[in-house]
């Protein structure tokens, strides 16, 4: 008996998601299918993801030997075999979707998915990333996206590309993305995609607060947003911003709840009226104050040992002995480092002729205490556990300061959206096109692989929620919170295996067991299609 086996694994579960989002047909309403073309760019772009989502760390160009172990008419549609995928084809499909845009690719694609979903669009995180590539790339007219710039991966030594995004606090779905050059400030970059969410994508009705780091307040953005409500952390590196809390009081503080209190002003800070909250935290307060006495201890175990260097030198005359005073002062924050006096000291040519007075040179050694600066100390421990907020909207019903800080406290989310980007699960740590646009392209299909994987968590965990029912987590232990990637990974030996049986061709998925079938028939129908389950069970 001839028997196909073929991979299954969670790669059902993102083509059926794919399919409940309507991907390919809303690509291939943007980008008609032409007579002569056998897949539709929504077909490539559906390949490319689920390529991307495979856990196996394929590179763009080896998708065709990815799919030769794969159902591809199951997951991708009847008559399309492995070798319809190949690295031109595939190519062709990043080009044609660059040409149109992708960002409004995205954009559209993201909203359908919501719409379908239902996911509250009311809270939006922005922040942006970059992504490290090796080798050289194409300038392409001298558009220059690949540069060197301050590496988040911390790899100065690598060029890079910039990517932002703004994400649903329901679900960290995102809803748009931009890909610039690697020197790109963050603050141009956010106030960029801001911009493209108010002219050209944001016609909801509902009220939306759109929530940015301290490397997005700046007056420009303040301009821009004044009439949205925003949410976003203040830079210290504002004289009315450290004026703040350096004259207030320890006991002023209203309490939130036990670990955290806060302070509030008005601030017209860009010629903007907005309610500044200055966050205590008592957590990161005992957290601070226990760094700043480690730096404290650092430095002087560094300055001891400096010093005990140099009090054994003598120094042609004082200008020398000043110059490394000056030295040993540089970047010293705890401490003073002070110079009481020079001690001279003659040093004889020869020491048997002492008696001889032109024998000798007067030299200069140092004097030197460390004393700690207190009051640096207590001015680094007058910032120690607090943070400024800042919103322009002055209604306290509709944002109170608890409230304020619940929601800056999930920016967390579009960081959490970038390591998933930049792991293993996912394609963008193997940008190995050199083409300009074919890297902008295929960041769009990594952000689709972003969207279909928080999709698919979100839809689980409701669902899971809903139906009172728990998964095994790593920890064997109940929880209605999976990461998608643990489910992914209790699906690894999932196969699908196909043989002849009285003259009728037979087809069974092995490796089933009932919690992943549970998990499947709870993420809908286009799911359970994939895996050959029925509604009855």
């Amino acid at each position: 008996m001839k028997i196909d086996v073929k991979q299954m694994n969670h790669l059902g579960i993102v083509s059926g998601i794919l399919n409940e989002m309507a991907l390919v047909d809303t690509i291939d309403k943007l980008i008609p299918k032409h007579p002569s073309m056998k897949l539709s760019i929504g077909t490539r772009i559906k390949a490319m993801v689920l390529n991307g989502t495979g856990f196996v760390e394929s590179v763009i160009y080896l998708t065709e030997d990815f799919y030769k172990n794969t159902d591809t008419a199951l997951l991708l549609g009847n008559n399309i075999k492995a070798d319809d995928l190949n690295d031109d084809s595939l190519g062709r499909g990043l080009d044609a979707v660059y040409e149109y845009g992708v960002e409004k690719i995205f954009a559209a694609i993201a909203a359908k998915a919501i719409e379908h979903y239902k996911v509250d669009t009311s809270f939006r995180h922005g922040d942006t990333s970059t992504v490290s590539v090796e080798g050289k790339y194409d300038k392409e007219g001298g558009d220059g996206l690949i540069r060197f710039g301050r590496s988040k991966d911390h790899r100065p030594d690598l060029k890079q590309f910039l990517i932002s995004t703004f994400v649903t606090g329901d679900g960290s779905i995102p809803l748009i993305f931009r890909v610039c050059p690697g020197n790109t400030s963050d603050a141009k970059h956010l106030r960029e995609n801001l911009n493209d969410f108010i002219e050209n994508i944001d016609d909801s009705e509902q009220a939306i607060t759109h929530i940015f780091d301290a490397a997005g307040y700046n007056k420009e953005m303040i301009v821009l947003m004044k009439s949205n409500i925003w949410i976003s952390r203040v830079p210290l590196t504002i004289n009315e911003a450290r004026h703040f809390i350096e004259s207030t009081l320890k006991d002023s503080f209203e309490v939130i709840d036990k670990n955290y209190s806060f302070l509030e002003k008005v601030s017209y800070y860009g010629g903007v009226m907005q309610r500044w909250f200055l966050i205590l935290s008592q957590e990161r307060l005992a957290s601070d104050l226990e760094t700043i006495e480690i730096r404290k201890q650092k430095e002087r175990k560094l300055l001891d040992e400096k010093i005990k260097k140099v009090s054994k030198k003598k120094f042609d005359s004082k200008v020398d002995a000043d110059k490394v005073v000056a030295t040993l002062k540089k970047n010293v924050r705890y401490h003073i480092v002070k110079h009481d006096d020079y001690i001279e000291q003659k040093v004889y040519k020869n020491k048997l002729k002492r008696q001889n007075a032109d024998s000798y040179s007067i030299k200069y050694a140092l004097s030197i205490q460390i004393i700690e600066d207190i009051d640096k100390i207590n001015s680094f421990k007058d910032y120690a556990g607090k943070f400024i907020i800042a919103t322009n909207t002055t209604n306290d019903k509709e944002l109170s300061a608890g409230k304020v800080l619940a929601e800056y406290k999930e920016q967390y989310r579009p960081e959490q959206s970038f390591r998933f980007l930049k792991s293993p699960l996912c394609i963008a740590n193997a940008v190995y096109l050199k083409k300009t646009r074919r890297i902008i392209a295929l960041a769009m299909v990594m952000f689709i692989c972003l969207l279909v994987y928080a999709l698919a968590e979100r839809a689980l965990r409701k669902a899971l929620v809903l139906n009172d029912i728990s998964v095994k987590s790593q920890l064997k232990k109940d929880t209605k919170k999976p990461t998608m990637s643990w489910i992914f990974k209790k699906m690894r030996a999932i196969t699908l295996v196909e043989y002849e049986k009285d003259g009728k061709i037979v087809r069974e998925i092995l490796n089933m067991t009932d919690e992943i079938k549970s998990v499947i028939t709870l993420l809908g129908s286009k799911c359970m299609e994939m895996y050959l389950l029925s509604a009855s069970g």
